[in-house]
């Protein structure tokens, strides 16, 4: 699931940017699964993606389902802070 994830991520920027160019105030909120947000490296990935397209931090809002929560608790916080740390939002669905 995580390479399906990485990979509908970096199509979501790529369109992002397109659409940042009518709109500098462009926000995109992209879904992950649990199981990415917990893999290996998440963030510094995640980091890597935004780097290599034309968007900031500030534009991306990740979406996590409410259950991430509960498998957790510990982990998912250090996540969500470094995902914070970046700028990147961070909203429950």
């Amino acid at each position: 699931m995580p390479d399906l994830d990485f990979w509908v991520f970096d199509k979501a920027l790529r369109a992002g940017e397109r659409f940042s160019q009518e709109n500098q105030h462009v926000k995109l909120s992209i879904n992950i699964s649990p199981d990415t947000v917990l893999s290996k490296n998440f963030v510094s990935k995640i980091k890597a993606h935004i780097e290599e397209s034309t968007l900031s931090f500030s534009q991306i809002e990740i979406e996590i389902t409410e259950e991430l929560l509960v498998q957790n608790e510990v982990d998912v916080a250090r996540v969500i802070d470094q995902l914070h740390d970046l700028g990147i939002a961070v909203a429950f669905g």
